[in-house]
């Protein structure tokens, strides 16, 4: 008997599911094409000045460096005349060259396989930003039930890729990133066909209130570990760091480009094709909250480091290494512990590492927050053919360290 009570309980769910994904959202909403387009007003009104990644200069400064294989689309949520919710899609398009091996080919059929991959394309309408991980892709009114958030979520999604078909078809629906706080309520996606995975982790280091400075930080290591930094900024002695400016991220852009490509090409998979113009973009709209700071020996660069202040966050963002300068001089391991310095500088209670490199973070005190995403196949024959792509997405493996007493 309870196998059949059972039974009947699951087909219950499944048709009162179906009945709500055949059921239109009750919240209204506006999709604007353009960050210029958008009321600004309305938008700051459900955004906050905490929720720095989803206000205007960030998203201007995405905007206008775009290039052809990226777009962007804004939505306002509203429940009768009020706004409840907002959200920013990204629509992207992803060749086969984007993931895998990107050495280039040494013989006839290498070069045949090659030429495949380059004609090979994926659309991917993303809920969330591709330049950064976190989540800045979707906010919602507590005055609204986190049903009726996700069920306009879902229901705006499949309107705009709808709209997208006189541009080709999208392959591909990702929402992005919800924190352990979120995994219930997201959960929601699951009635409109969406599956929860996860990547590796963003890395955080905790400011804590006894730090007042960095060398508090420093002097609550494990002796071992303190030994450790302290060489490495012995390492970088010679090193130069030098904030820049506009003009000055212009003058040095090719080798700016160049030293991006050395760290971002060996990542398995990359959804965002941004160049330098990003970073001119992003010092012009976010102007202090935003630095690049390029590490020099003599007047060659052979480093650089983002960041991004917004909240209470120091975030690092992108990095560029002359990897044949940084076993000598520790470049890579120096941008890392100077945005550490910089947070406190900038008196932020939390820094952001990202998803890379997590055992190296991890010796300087960054702990793991593990992040969900939902993604949907649009159709049968897409789901066959992208399972290749999702071979790439894979947890790392490493060994969490604890450099604290």
């Amino acid at each position: 008997m309870k196998k059949i009570s059972d039974l009947l309980t699951k087909l219950k769910s499944e048709k009162e599911q179906f009945e709500t994904r055949r059921t239109p959202s009750r919240l209204g909403f506006s999709i604007f094409d353009s960050i210029y387009y958008l009321p600004e007003k309305d938008w700051n009104a459900i955004v906050p000045e905490s929720k720095g990644l989803m206000r205007m200069p960030y998203l201007k400064a995405i905007e206008n460096s775009s290039n052809e294989d990226e777009r962007s689309k804004y939505v306002l949520f509203y429940d009768g005349h009020k706004v409840v919710a907002a959200a920013v899609f990204n629509i992207v398009i992803v060749t086969a060259k984007d993931y895998g091996n990107r050495e280039p080919a040494v013989n006839k059929l290498g070069k045949i396989k090659e030429n495949i991959k380059e004609k090979t394309k994926l659309k991917i309408l993303i809920c969330g930003h591709t330049h950064i991980s976190g989540d800045h892709g979707f906010i919602y009114s507590p005055e609204i039930s986190h049903e009726d958030a996700f069920h306009a979520l879902a229901d705006v999604t499949y309107q705009i890729r709808n709209s997208e078909k006189l541009r080709g078809d999208v392959h591909l629906q990702l929402i992005k990133d919800f924190y352990e706080e979120e995994k219930i309520t997201s959960e929601h996606l699951k009635i409109f066909n969406y599956r929860q995975f996860t990547l590796d982790p963003n890395m955080f280091i905790p400011i804590r209130p006894e730090w007042k400075t960095f060398d508090d930080y420093l002097n609550t290591m494990k002796s071992k570990y303190r030994s450790r930094t302290v060489n490495l900024f012995k390492q970088g002695n010679a090193l130069e760091r030098r904030s820049l400016s506009v003009e000055e991220i212009q003058h040095y852009f090719d080798r700016i480009q160049e030293l991006y490509f050395n760290v971002a090409n060996k990542a398995k998979m990359k959804i965002n094709h941004y160049d330098t113009n990003y970073f001119v973009e992003l010092k012009k709209q976010m102007q202090d909250d935003f630095e690049l700071v390029g590490y020099f020996l003599e007047d060659k660069m052979v480093g650089f480091r983002t960041n991004l202040f917004w909240g209470e966050h120091c975030e690092a963002h992108s990095v560029g290494v002359d990897y044949d300068e940084n076993t000598k001089y520790a470049v890579y391991q120096n941008l890392l512990a100077d945005t550490v310095r910089r947070a406190f500088e900038k008196q932020k209670t939390n820094v952001i590492f990202g998803r890379t490199a997590m055992e190296m973070k991890s010796s300087l005190g960054a702990v793991p927050v593990q992040m969900y995403c939902y993604m949907r196949h649009a159709t049968t024959v897409t789901n066959k053919a992208i399972k290749p792509v999702f071979n790439y997405i894979k947890t790392s493996e490493w060994v969490e360290r604890n450099p604290f007493k």
